[in-house]
């Protein structure tokens, strides 16, 4: 039997993650094979049209078809079922500053590590620069991260999932990604330094036990968060 061809017709922002358009193979083979010898994660694809008909990821080819590949846009989602619900992610460790930014938006975020494979995935996100995790079949629900730049990751995560509006700052532990309970300065006064013993509003990690309150980082990060979100200053 003779290798054939199909051609992969990639839409908006998928054209910068293929790398290249033609799929050859020895047939039968499904389209999940093709995306990925394109170098192109099932998680980024949420509708196919296989010569002008909706398709799946483990239709075959046979060779000759042309293949549009579409992103994800607007939901219901086409190929996968909707993201968890508020949506919380896991992260590849080499993202430790968009884990840390997640949380400092409010948002559920877990560093994941080489050693864990794909262990802890149930029910989250994975956020990752790596393409092979990504096209793994047991990752259901995954993000592949296009920039080196930490704040072009957050805005990435920040616009897939629509969560702009959604964020509640400063209300994680970056440390250890707990929500935060708010306590009284009684509560904490023996742990405060006391430079800061004058704050009015304080909070306590129930996972590590770290105290936080508004130090003077707390305006600059704000405006950054600010400018993250898209709020007025």
């Amino acid at each position: 039997m003779s290798h054939v061809t199909a051609r992969f017709h990639f839409q908006g922002e998928l054209t910068a993650v293929a790398r290249g358009d033609s799929y050859r193979f020895l047939p039968p083979a499904a389209v999940k094979d093709g995306l990925e010898a394109l170098g192109v994660p099932h998680t980024e694809v949420d509708r196919l049209l296989i010569d002008g008909r909706p398709s799946r990821f483990e239709s075959h080819l046979v060779g000759a078809e042309r293949v549009e590949v579409l992103p994800p846009g607007e939901p219901p989602w086409e190929l996968w079922p909707e993201p968890p619900e508020p949506p919380v992610f896991v992260v590849d460790d080499h993202l430790g500053r968009l884990c840390r930014w997640l949380r400092l938006c409010g948002f559920d975020a877990t560093l994941r590590t080489p050693e864990a494979g794909t262990a802890g995935l149930e029910g989250r996100v994975l956020l990752s620069r790596g393409r092979g995790v990504l096209c793994r079949a047991e990752v259901r629900h995954g993000c592949l991260i296009r920039s080196a730049e930490p704040a072009a990751q957050l805005a990435q995560v920040l616009d897939r999932y629509r969560l702009r509006s959604r964020a509640n700052p400063f209300s994680r532990c970056l440390v250890c990604n707990a929500l935060l309970l708010p306590v009284t300065r009684d509560e904490v006064l023996p742990r405060l330094p006391p430079a800061v013993r004058h704050h009015s509003s304080f909070s306590r990690c129930p996972g590590c036990g770290r105290i936080f309150w508004p130090g003077s980082h707390h305006q600059r990060m704000q405006r950054r968060l600010n400018q993250w979100l898209g709020r007025r200053q």
